[in-house]
Parts: C-alpha cells; sequence; structure tokens
C-alpha cells in the first residue's frame, strides 16, 4: 500500500511542531514531507491556536496552488468560516487540545480519503450556510443547489423514476428533441458522462 504524504505547518509553535511530528511518525503508513513537495490528494495539516484572517489567505492560497486535502487542528476556529474553509480545500477541523495520535492518524487517513471530519456543530453550521447561499443567490437566479433549474431538475427526476425520452417528453407536454437539449445541459452542468450518472450524482448529492 503507498503511503500517505502529509506536511505539517504551524503557527512558529516549535513545541506543536514536535508534538504533530512525533504522532505521524509513529505510523508506517505515513511519509512526512515538505510543504513544497505536496501534490493533490495529500494532505496539509495546519496546527493553529486559533484560525484568524492571515490562516484563511494561506488556506485559500494553498487551494489555488496545490489542491490538497487541509486538516485544521486549532482551538479557535469561528464557525461561520467553515463554508469558506471547505472551498478552501478543508477537510477537517480537529481541536488542538484533546486530540490523541490515534485519532490524528485516523484523521490524515480520511482526510486522504477525501472524507470530512467536522463535528455536529460545524456540519449543521454548514448546511445552514449552503442553505442560505440557496437562498440568497442561486434561487433569485430560479436555479437549484446544484445550477439546475426548475425544468432541468424536473427531467431530472423523471430520468431518476427510469422513464425514457419520448415518456418525459409526453408527461412534460415537451418534444422529444427539448428534452434532449435539456438532458444535455444538466449532465454538463453536474459534469457527469451521461444521463445515468447524472442521476447517481443527483441522488448521491441530495439534489433529487
Amino acid at each position: 500500500m503507498d503511503r500517505l504524504r502529509v506536511a505539517i505547518r504551524t503557527d512558529d509553535d516549535p513545541i506543536t511542531m514536535h508534538g504533530v511530528t512525533a504522532c505521524l511518525r509513529s505510523h508506517p503508513q505515513i511519509q512526512l514531507v515538505a510543504i513544497d513537495q505536496l501534490a493533490p490528494s495529500d494532505v496539509l495539516i495546519v496546527a493553529v491556536d486559533r484560525v484568524g484572517r492571515d490562516t484563511m489567505t494561506y488556506l485559500r492560497a494553498v487551494e489555488k496552488s496545490k489542491s490538497v486535502r487541509i486538516l485544521l487542528v486549532t482551538d479557535g476556529f469561528d464557525a461561520r468560516n467553515v463554508l469558506a474553509a471547505v472551498e478552501y480545500g478543508v477537510v477537517g477541523v480537529l481541536p488542538r487540545t484533546g486530540t490523541t495520535a490515534v485519532q490524528l492518524i485516523n484523521a490524515v487517513t480520511a482526510a486522504n480519503a477525501d472524507q470530512a471530519i467536522l463535528s455536529s456543530a460545524l456540519q449543521g453550521e454548514l448546511i445552514r450556510q449552503v442553505k442560505r447561499l440557496q437562498r440568497k443567490t442561486l434561487q433569485t437566479l430560479g436555479l437549484g443547489i446544484a445550477g439546475l433549474d426548475e425544468r432541468e431538475l424536473e427531467v431530472l427526476r423523471l430520468l431518476a423514476d427510469g422513464l425514457l425520452t419520448e415518456e418525459i417528453a409526453t408527461k412534460l407536454n415537451y418534444s422529444d428533441r427539448t428534452v434532449k437539449n435539456v438532458v444535455r445541459r444538466l449532465i454538463d452542468k453536474v459534469d457527469a458522462s451521461n444521463r445515468t450518472h447524472a442521476v447517481a450524482i443527483a441522488l448521491r448529492t441530495g439534489v433529487i
């Protein structure tokens, strides 16, 4: 099995750096690397006392240049920043106080697999912020959370029910050509390879 490549950044605290490094070096599956050696899907641990503007700026810069999975280890994370943090590549937030070596290693493994490690409170806040974004921006444009308009969502739901193009056209009083065009647009919008893939993505993400 390939080793998980991990880099560490701290807020110039040698004790924190030593502690995190010691935890990770104890695991044979983890390989510590320099930050400039990180590649996509590698994990970056950012251990700071609190997440302020400088940290968020750093996260944004890392996301633009490397697209790695980021674990925040901190006791000072403002839940109001959770949506921005996720957009910047953060897949997990762990408390700086009380996190054990086993929990940190499990979090690294989960992050490498692109799984979220968020407390229930942060998950709830993330959902609220996404809904707020949908209400304030997408819905004013007549779009759903996936950027699909109501007609595209309607066709997608019928595809999920197993209806064919001709059956959808009859049910919605559209031409076959219109249905095909709608299907083509929604496939592009959800970045799917075909209509079946589009339905699977929509079901998995809760769009329908």
